[in-house]
C-alpha cells in the first residue's frame, strides 16, 4: 500500500507542470508539449528518410518509401507524438501545441488575448529546439545521404 501513495498523492495533488501554476507553467508546458511532437514527428521522418536508406534496408542509399512499412512507420510515428504531446502539456493547458490553434481560441473568445503571444512564443521555441535537436541528432545521416544521392547540403532535392 505505502508503494501506491506517492502515485495517489501525485494524481490528488497534480504533479509536474501543475504544480508551477500561473502564465509560467503553461508556457512551459506547451514549450515541452510542442518540443515533443515535433522531436518524435519529425524526428521518424528523419528516420524513414536518411537513416533508413543508409542502412541497407532498401534498393539504393537514396531509394526513399522502397522498403516495407515505411508509411506506416511515419504514420504511426505522428500518431504517438500526437499523442505523447497531447499527455504533456494536456493536462496544464488544453494542449494547443499550434500558434494556429491558439489563435483560433482566441479569436472565438474562448482563450484569453493576454495569453496569445507567450502561447505562440514557446509553441515556436518548442518547435525550433526539437528540430536542432534533430539536425544535430541525423547531421551525420543527412551528409551520408547526401554523398550517396552525390548533392550538396544547398543543391536542390539535397
Amino acid at each position: 500500500m505505502s508503494e501506491i501513495s506517492p502515485l495517489r498523492n501525485a494524481i490528488r495533488n497534480g504533479s509536474g507542470l501543475k504544480r508551477i501554476g500561473g502564465l509560467w507553467g503553461e508556457v512551459l508546458a506547451e514549450f515541452l508539449g510542442t518540443f515533443v511532437l515535433i522531436c518524435f514527428g519529425d524526428g521518424v521522418v528523419a528516420m524513414a528518410v536518411v537513416a533508413l536508406p543508409g542502412s541497407g534496408r532498401t534498393a539504393t542509399d537514396t531509394t526513399i518509401f522502397a522498403a516495407a512499412g515505411d508509411w506506416l512507420l511515419i504514420t504511426w510515428g505522428w500518431a504517438f507524438a500526437v499523442a505523447l504531446g497531447i499527455y504533456v502539456a494536456g493536462g496544464v493547458t488544453g494542449a494547443h501545441l499550434n500558434p494556429a490553434v491558439t489563435l483560433a481560441f482566441a479569436v472565438r473568445r474562448k482563450f484569453a488575448w493576454k495569453k496569445v503571444l507567450p502561447y505562440v512564443g514557446a509553441q515556436v521555441a518548442g518547435a525550433f529546439a526539437a528540430a536542432a535537436l534533430l539536425y544535430l541528432l541525423y547531421f551525420n545521416a543527412i551528409d551520408a545521404f547526401n554523398a550517396a544521392a552525390k548533392t550538396g547540403r544547398s543543391d536542390p532535392g539535397g
